[in-house]
């Protein structure tokens, strides 16, 4: 990337030694660092030996003119920005000498000094948002290279797993098809990444990701906030990623100060992981305010209503809900009706009540769908159905998970697991596409 506040270099070409004492001479208030060559073949020496933000030649130059000469500049200092000095009388070689030599401008014999140090500064700002737009793009490249390392290790660990990591991976290959563009493949592997990180409680990433589009719906919000929240909450704890146990394991209420202090950085560390991840920012935001409240008793900013965005408000109900279901949030309180009287306790003061009115709807409608169980052979199976019970195999290694969605290449892939163990499987599942145990959602 461009140094800050870095003196300019400048190489002047030209085979009068007058042109070249009065280019210098125009110049001598400011800070350029210039150097003069009165030759093409010199100033080609020059360039082997220094790099030259800006190269500024002369057009008709003995042995090689300046079109010919600035073609060889590109092709040795590629960054170099070039333009061309040039007589009235070379005015009908400039177009050719501009596709030439990739000139970005060119000045006139005789120029201005007001003319010539505009086009100067013009030229070096051009310059310096390019080298800004090359460090970006290197950025970019790398961070994409760190996480396709990422993703290179979390497969070879998959392989080394069972059964029930092998319908993981189908699981992700069909959401790969799925996904809009190839960004959202890496989204997919890190959210079953941090399932896998959760242990116990696995899966419930995808529930919240459920659960937040349906009350983002419900808020009539926009089809692209909607997109940004499904995500986010795929990856809203990603910050979690590397705490010690005591951090991540133990519940929120039973951490030590100290410990709570890192359990609450993981807002800000999650932003950091993806703010500069192209087409991100927007989730990167999101996950930063997921446990803000609107009286600004959340963290980690304490920010209040007009700083935290509907998005942020929904993942921060449907995550809290969660976490006092399981019991992290508040000592002796845990359970579908717990965690349905902490949210309805806090609507209007910490949440959102529009949002917690809802999500709450929204338990009830998934609930009651979720109560239509049925037991079936794998002939009997349909795309879009749901597990509600792990299955399991005669020795007893899981091999699907409860909540997991179902679709045609699953199906088949179990049918010839029967045949080649000469197994029978029987599933508990959802037939409408409920993606949670009622126990969820239901009082």
């Amino acid at each position: 990337m461009q140094e800050i506040n870095r003196v300019p270099r400048l190489l002047f070409v030209d085979d009068e030694h007058s042109i070249l004492t009065a280019l210098r001479r125009s110049l001598v208030e400011t800070q350029w660092d210039i150097e003069l060559a009165d030759s093409a073949a010199s100033a080609l020496a020059i360039l082997e030996q220094r790099e030259f933000d800006l190269v500024i030649s002369d057009m008709r130059m003995p042995e090689m003119n300046g079109a010919v000469f600035l073609e060889t500049v590109s092709r040795m200092q590629p960054s170099a920005v070039r333009l061309m000095l040039t007589g009235f009388s070379d005015i009908h070689d400039i177009v050719s000498a501009i596709n030439q030599g990739k000139i970005f401008s060119y000045l006139t014999k005789p120029w201005d000094n007001k003319e010539l140090h505009s086009a100067l500064n013009i030229a070096w700002d051009y310059k310096q948002r390019e080298d800004e737009r090359l460090y970006l793009q290197q950025l970019t490249a790398s961070q994409n290279a760190q996480l396709q390392l990422l993703n290179s290790e979390l497969e070879s660990k998959v392989e080394e797993r069972t059964y029930e990591l092998k319908s993981t991976m189908t699981e992700l290959e069909s959401a790969h098809k799925k996904l809009k563009n190839s960004y959202q493949s890496t989204i997919a592997m890190l959210s079953h990444f941090l399932d896998q990180y959760e242990g116990a409680k696995s899966g419930n990433s995808r529930w919240c990701s459920k659960y937040v589009v349906d009350v983002a719906k419900g808020m009539a919000l926009s089809d692209d906030s909607i997109d940004s929240l499904q995500i986010a909450a795929l990856l809203h704890d990603v910050g979690m990623l590397g705490m010690t146990e005591e951090v991540h394991r133990e519940a929120y209420y039973s951490l030590s100060p100290r410990a709570r202090r890192i359990f609450q950085s993981h807002t800000i560390l999650g932003e950091a992981a993806l703010m500069e991840i192209e087409g991100l920012q927007d989730v990167a935001t999101i996950i930063s305010l997921h446990h803000e409240y609107l009286d600004g008793s959340g963290y980690p900013g304490g920010l209040k209503a007009a700083d935290i965005s509907m998005a942020a408000r929904v993942l921060a109900v449907v995550c809290d809900y969660q976490a006092c279901f399981y019991g992290r949030l508040l000592e002796g309180r845990r359970g579908s009706k717990a965690a349905k009287d902490y949210i309805r306790e806090y609507a209007g003061t910490r949440y959102d009540a529009n949002v917690v009115q809802v999500f709450l709807q929204c338990l009830v409608q998934r609930g009651l769908r979720g109560t239509h169980r049925r037991i079936l052979t794998t002939e009997k199976l349909e795309p879009g159905m749901v597990l509600q019970r792990d299955l399991l195999a005669d020795t007893g290694v899981r091999l699907l998970s409860s909540g997991y969605q179902l679709d045609g290449a699953l199906i088949e892939k179990l049918k010839r697991i029967e045949r080649e163990t000469r197994s029978h499987f029987t599933l508990s599942v959802n037939a409408d596409g409920s993606d949670m145990d009622v126990d969820l959602s239901v009082t």
